[in-house]
């Protein structure tokens, strides 16, 4: 009946779908049954191309993705389906592969890790912790704000580059996320907040905010361990732009580019649009700065030394990285993630499973896509 009364709500197609899903995911394992999660909120989703046919829509699901994947990676013109890291196999990573999430998924708990390894230089300073809408949060960000040029306030759980404030102190009043704002102003938002840090604000390098100055605009790397020996596979920079705002996220508008990881050249910048189409950019769109044959100053010593900090973080089995170069040769880490990542940052540019280390790295943690 109530497939029935989906095909009534939805349309035939997916209305069926939908039914089928709800059927296969009572019956259905983890992490199967997170993967049939997926799928269904894909089928619901009205925001990919109304022309894409059934048969790719079937193609697309059968080879584990979604359809806004399936359409981002113009697999429908790819003979490489089966080297891309499918939404079926990033589930089986989140659930096996990865270890000691909770200290990636906690920004208090993050900072405390560097604290305990001993690397604090190369994170931001914690400045405190607000909690269950404490009332002395304004005093805090009023303090420090007249100390500092900028400070940060994000949640300690949280992706996305969702509610990331930075906080800038103009005479008696602030700007936040570059609007203005009475005092009177933050102290209502800062009531509202729940279980957030307040941190230190790192200015970037000059060739990055060359390139776009409103957000921190970080590099992200794939960094996979064996025997406790790190190795960057695939890495890429995250570009900011007036869609963004102050982040850099994808998800928000922000760009990415390829690092060529021998060079470090950067790539055309991939804007991910949410009808499922990619834009490319040889410049950025707001700033008309080359994205596109820009070279990461000093890159192969940043690299070395991002390899030899990484290697102190010997914790995890496999994080992508999120890097704010800061200087010639200095960097700070924002943070880890690898209970989250859906991979597309990479994948827009490379087939994951193209890059034989992270392929042999999979295979050793019984974990490949079942299209290979």
């Amino acid at each position: 009946m109530k497939t029935l009364d989906n095909i009534s709500k939805k349309g035939p197609i997916t209305g069926l779908l939908a039914g089928m899903l709800g059927a296969s995911k009572i019956l259905s394992p983890s992490p199967i049954k997170e993967w049939f999660k997926v799928l269904e909120k894909d089928i619901l989703d009205k925001e990919v191309p109304s022309n894409l046919s059934l048969k790719n829509r079937m193609e697309a699901y059968l080879n584990g993705f979604t359809r806004k994947r399936y359409c981002w990676y113009d697999l429908k013109n790819s003979s490489d389906l089966d080297l891309y890291l499918n939404d079926f196999t990033i589930q089986l990573i989140r659930t096996k592969v990865h270890k000691n999430s909770k200290i990636l998924s906690d920004k208090e708990l993050f900072f405390n890790y560097f604290k305990e390894k001993g690397l604090v230089d190369y994170s931001p300073k914690l400045y405190s912790v607000i909690k269950s809408r404490e009332t002395d949060g304004y005093k805090k960000i009023d303090e420090l704000s007249k100390k500092k040029d900028k400070v940060v306030l994000k949640p300690l759980k949280g992706k996305g580059g969702k509610q990331i404030y930075v906080f800038e102190k103009i005479g008696e009043n602030f700007l936040v996320n570059d609007e203005y704002y009475k005092s009177e102003e933050v102290k209502s938002l800062i009531q509202s907040f729940n279980d957030y840090i307040l941190t230190e604000y790192c200015d970037q390098a000059p060739f990055l905010k060359r390139i776009y100055p409103g957000s921190a605009n970080t590099l992200r790397a794939l960094t996979i361990y064996q025997n406790k020996a790190p190795r960057i596979v695939h890495s890429f920079l995250r570009i900011g732009t007036e869609k963004s705002g102050v982040v850099d996220n994808m998800s928000q508008g922000g760009l990415t580019a390829e690092i060529n990881m021998r060079t470090g050249e950067l790539s055309k910048g991939a804007e991910f649009l949410s009808s499922g189409k990619v834009k490319w950019h040889d410049k950025h769109p707001d700033t008309q700065k080359e994205i596109r044959g820009t070279v990461i100053p000093n890159w192969n010593k940043i690299k070395d030394k991002m390899l030899d900090l990484f290697s102190d973080l010997d914790d995890f089995n496999c994080v992508v990285w999120d890097v704010l170069l800061t200087g010639e040769e200095d960097f700070v880490i924002l943070e880890g993630n690898n209970n989250c990542p859906t991979f597309r940052g990479h994948q827009i540019h490379t087939p994951l499973l193209k890059i034989q280390d992270f392929r042999n790295f999979l295979a050793t943690k019984n974990i490949l896509s079942y299209t290979c």
